[in-house]
């Protein structure tokens, strides 16, 4: 008698900087990890020396692709494709046609089963799309991802492995929409548990904003649910203020000299950081983290580029985040004076929450995330996918 597949519990939440992927561990508790949102195309041999040893399950994905929803078929992802040869990171266009968040997010679904040690799984796709592009395109997304994916990994921890992911349907999220579940709600040990803020969202109607890399989205919710005419996403997001900051960076004269020496060996580099993400991870997250813990720190925000040792961006680093928090605020202040002049709690979730926390920490209107799990603030979206699925589908059983 065949075995029956494993039904996978994931939601994916295909961001601009990251992919940020949350399914149910062996424990029956939500696990959460990131990709960045990078692809190269690739070729069978990959890196000669493959690795699969001391490697997180994230490094060195180098995989091989079978799905009717992408063209090609070998690709380097996230971190690994970084120095790769005609790297891709997204570039603000619709997500429901790209290609490279398609591979991403296959990718995360299959690693996230092979964590599990289940080769070929059923999954009820949890994704979602921003408000705008949903109301277009959300049923064709997922025609084009339901079916068979087959995903080898030809590199990394599950070197060898091949994962079968067959979605057999699932559901298209309004991007923010869904994300207040992940406020009031957790799986335990395979059980949904009511976390103690889902009294606020009962008794009030509330606005959820949600700062994302490419867009932010802001979605009403009355006592009839969702407010789908006044919910809406503005196009920015935390990308183009990171740009601008790797762009300032790069004008340091210590680094332009470095920049010169490389160009003067044939290597056109400009900037220490490759990508948003690493440079996310290496210099504001750390000193984020330190913010969280400790409301005195006052942060300092260091680069160093080979021989070029911590040299001091903050003001730099400051100004921008400065910048994100106003736009931020001037949105939703609009929003909250014309589409939703009685609501009076307004949360915000969303990666965006760590980028601008030494202002918005100062923010009297807006309610962060409680302390507790602010530093999983980037994950809300895809844990609220996930959660949401998880109900639909025990009910349904």
């Amino acid at each position: 008698m065949e075995n029956k597949p494993f039904n996978l519990f994931g939601g994916s939440d295909a961001g601009n900087t990251t992919i940020k992927i949350s399914f149910v561990n062996k424990e029956g508790n939500i696990e959460s990890f990131p990709i960045a949102t990078l692809v190269a195309p690739a070729d069978e041999k990959g890196d000669p020396l493959k690795n699969n040893s001391k490697v997180s399950m994230t490094d060195r994905l180098h995989v091989y692709i079978q799905s009717k929803a992408i063209k090609g078929t070998y690709y380097y992802v996230g971190n690994f494709a970084r120095d790769k040869k005609d790297v891709e990171q997204p570039d603000g266009g619709p997500k429901f046609s790209s290609e490279l968040h398609f591979v991403t997010e296959l990718t995360g679904l299959a690693i996230a089963a092979a964590s599990l040690e289940e080769y070929y799984v059923t999954h009820n796709y949890a994704g979602g799309l921003p408000i705008e592009e949903f109301k277009v395109r959300g049923g064709e997304f997922l025609e084009k991802i339901k079916g068979e994916h087959k995903i080898e990994f030809l590199d990394g921890l599950f070197l060898g492995k091949t994962v079968t992911i067959n979605i057999t349907g699932g559901e298209v999220n309004i991007e923010g929409a869904t994300t207040s579940l992940a406020l009031t709600n957790d799986i335990v040990n395979n059980k949904i548990i009511e976390l103690p803020t889902a009294k606020d969202f009962d008794e009030n109607d509330y606005v959820i904003g949600d700062l994302g890399a490419g867009t932010t989205d802001v979605a009403l919710f009355q006592e009839d649910g969702l407010n789908g005419i006044n919910s809406t996403n503005f196009t920015f997001g935390t990308n183009k203020f990171i740009d601008d900051i790797i762009k300032e960076i790069s004008e340091i004269q210590e680094f332009k000299d470095t920049h010169a020496f490389l160009k003067e060996n044939n290597i056109e580099i400009e900037s220490p950081f490759s990508n948003r993400e690493q440079f996310i991870n290496q210099v504001v997250k750390p000193q984020v983290k330190q913010m969280i813990q400790d409301k005195k720190y006052e942060p300092k925000f260091k680069i160093s580029w080979g021989r070029v040792v911590d040299i001091d961006v903050t003001q730099t680093v400051l100004k921008y985040m400065e910048d994100y928090s106003k736009e931020v605020d001037k949105n939703f202040n609009l929003f909250s004076y014309t589409k939703a002049a009685n609501v009076r709690n307004f949360y915000l979730v969303g990666g965006g929450v760590l980028f601008g926390y030494y202002y918005f920490r100062n923010l009297k209107f807006y309610k962060l995330p409680d302390i507790k799990v602010i530093e999983e603030a980037q994950y809300f979206t895809s844990r609220a996918y996930l959660i949401n699925s998880y109900i639909s589908q025990m009910i349904g059983n």
